[in-house]
């Protein structure tokens, strides 16, 4: 009996996220559910198409029990058997073949019994008389009978894949229902974990398919510390290479469009691309990492480097590794003051609202009551002595919170106190699209229809605290039209990439 302890919530995420990234690295796009990954779609997509061909060459609907024995059972399965890609290691095609030919009342008897038959364990311990205990061919027939219920296996390589997780488990010449069953729950309890822990749609075979990469996302993992040596050796990066992934790095979130960049700085797109391209090959090359071949059919390294976003406005974002930003702060920490002074700069425009609004004599004189419903225009970029930064209307503000009723729209629920100034509930404005990425939008995000009424609890959570995430998609929620019809067309992932 194997071992069917889990590991904790910290290791799966820890294991998740490297993951994530192994991901986004192979295919050059955001990891946003296992549906939708191309790479995913591209290396684990096969078995879904294995699992509807057999099923289409088994012509279960033609079975019944007066056929066992006609030979009819068996040329069927034997179609499903040669299906292409059929995830099992076993090469005695014909060997397998003629046995069934050669003992055909049997052989019908045990394929009737897994895919009519109504006791598995039964069934499996038939399977594995006939045809032997070959693991892999065995779990592939209960495969296609059920991918719903039941996985392929390679027992070598999972055996492996589940020691990376901690999980000790022997599966190599164990082949019996006992240790398929036990292999099955282990697969089961992951997803149900990763359904749990990180609110993502998983199938049976996703969860397997993390299983069977989580080896690779261990290799090219690189680390805080990896980066920092890599940052200081002057064969991976040159001063020019450092310049301007330093300009990424002083970009709202860390995250910037190369088209952005030239724009900013000067340097051609070319160059930009060139530049961060050549490290990533380079990195490639020393640890060993796999051609990378994004979703375009084309090679490429930057993904090394960032994770690629896809933007409402038909850009796109490179965002520079959170492993890779840590080290760029230990390695360049004058880069890390240039970024919180602009990170200050907001802040304190957003503080200077809230002052100002707190003080006002006019908080019950506000007479509005609904959004604008049209886009307005950006507003003026004005210099102030920790740099440039957008102008914000006070008046805007105070009508948004007047039209909550000064109340917090998380929950009209949760507490405030009376303001000194007013017998008016104390809550904050809060730009939902920060205005920090005012330059993606050719309408204003200081409008009413993006500025919420929160209490200082909610508003400090959203900034600093766990449980951010599903502030904003509430809030969201509540705006996203609203937004669009003001031309703030935003969609909720590429919100929550502004905050992460």
């Amino acid at each position: 009996m194997m071992n069917s302890n889990l590991i904790g919530k910290i290791d799966l995420a820890d294991h998740f996220y490297k993951f994530k990234s192994f991901v986004e690295m192979r295919s050059g796009c955001l990891f946003d559910g296992f549906d939708n990954n191309y790479f995913l779609k591209k290396e684990e997509g096969y078995k879904y198409k294995v699992f509807k061909d057999a099923q289409k060459y088994l012509q279960l609907d033609s079975w019944d029990e007066s056929k066992i024995g006609t030979g009819c059972i068996a040329e069927c399965f034997k179609k499903a058997y040669d299906c292409k890609g059929n995830l099992f290691n076993y090469h005695g095609s014909n060997r397998t073949k003629k046995k069934i030919d050669d003992n055909l009342l049997t052989a019908e008897k045990v394929l009737y019994n897994i895919y009519l038959g109504n006791d598995d364990e039964k069934a499996f311990a038939e399977a594995v008389e006939f045809f032997g205990a070959k693991y892999d061919l065995i779990a592939y027939l209960f495969f296609i009978k059920d991918r719903d219920e039941y996985l392929p296996i390679s027992p070598k390589n999972f055996e492996r894949m589940f020691a990376v997780l901690g999980i000790n488990v022997k599966l190599q010449y164990q082949c019996s229902w006992e240790n398929y069953a036990e292999y099955l729950s282990l697969i089961r309890q992951i997803k149900e974990k990763m359904e749990e822990y990180f609110s993502l749609k998983v199938s049976l075979l996703d969860a397997h398919s993390f299983v069977r990469w989580i080896e690779e996302a261990e290799k090219h993992f690189i680390t805080k510390e990896k980066w920092i040596e890599l940052l200081k050796n002057e064969a991976v990066f040159t001063i020019e290479d450092k310049n301007i992934l330093k300009e990424f790095y002083i970009s709202p979130g860390h995250t910037a469009a190369c088209s952005e960049l030239e724009d900013r700085t000067g340097k051609s797109l070319i160059k930009i691309n060139k530049s961060m391209g050549s490290v990533g090959k380079k990195i490639s090359e020393m640890y060993g990492f796999a051609p990378i071949i994004t979703r375009v059919e084309e090679k490429r390294h930057w993904p090394i480097l960032f994770r690629g976003i896809d933007r409402d406005d038909n850009k796109f974002d490179w965002k520079i590794k959170p492993e890779l930003t840590e080290a760029l702060e230990e390695v360049f920490p004058e880069e890390k003051s240039k970024h919180i002074e602009k990170e200050t700069e907001e802040f304190i425009a957003e503080t200077e609202t809230q002052r100002e609004i707190s003080t006002s004599k006019i908080l019950s004189k506000s007479e509005f009551f609904g959004f604008i419903g049209k886009p307005r225009m950006k507003p003026e970029l004005i210099e102030t002595k920790h740099g440039k930064r957008y102008r914000r209307d006070k008046q805007r503000s105070l009508n948004a919170l007047h039209r909550a009723n000064f109340l917090c729209e998380c929950s009209a629920e949760h507490k405030t106190f009376l303001r000194k100034n007013s017998n008016i509930n104390y809550t904050e404005p809060h730009h939902l699209v920060p205005m920090a990425y005012q330059d993606r939008f050719d309408s204003t995000l200081d409008t009413e229809s993006n500025i919420v009424s929160l209490c200082s609890n909610c508003h400090n959570q959203i900034h600093y605290g766990q449980g951010y995430r599903e502030i904003i998609m509430l809030l969201y929620e509540q705006r996203k039209e609203a937004l669009k019809k003001e031309g703030i067309d935003i969609t909720l992932e590429g919100l929550l990439e502004m905050y992460d």
